[in-house]
């Protein structure tokens, strides 16, 4: 599944759904800016070739309401920041964090303003 990020994107929304799947969540959206994630999802091929995509395509198949909707990059800038964080560390354990760094904050203040 060419280059880390693209893996880190994999990760971040099998994550994702775990998450609200644990949490009770049972109408989600996902947004995403990952352009290779969403046609590697919806590619048999690929999901045989790469477990994870077939993690996530058996956990969007639940009995809930899951729905992914291709987003410019532009418009998830600090998912896109989280992202390259988490493909630059040399530790393969998740990081939940209670408050986000400063730099984070910034582009979700931005995000919400809609400041591009």
């Amino acid at each position: 599944m060419g280059g880390s990020v693209l893996l880190s994107e994999a990760r971040a929304l099998k994550l994702g759904l775990q998450l609200a799947w644990d949490r009770g969540f049972r109408d989600v959206r996902c947004n995403v800016d990952c352009s290779d994630l969403l046609l590697a999802l919806v590619d048999e091929d690929s999901r045989n070739l790469f477990p994870i995509l077939s993690d996530i395509h058996e956990m969007s198949s639940r009995s809930w309401k899951v729905v992914f909707n291709a987003i410019s990059r532009d418009c998830n800038q600090p998912a896109d920041w989280l992202v390259k964080k988490g493909a630059s560390s040399p530790s393969m354990d998740v990081c939940l964090l209670e408050f986000p760094p400063s730099e984070l904050e910034i582009l979700v203040l931005w995000d919400r303003l809609a400041i591009p």
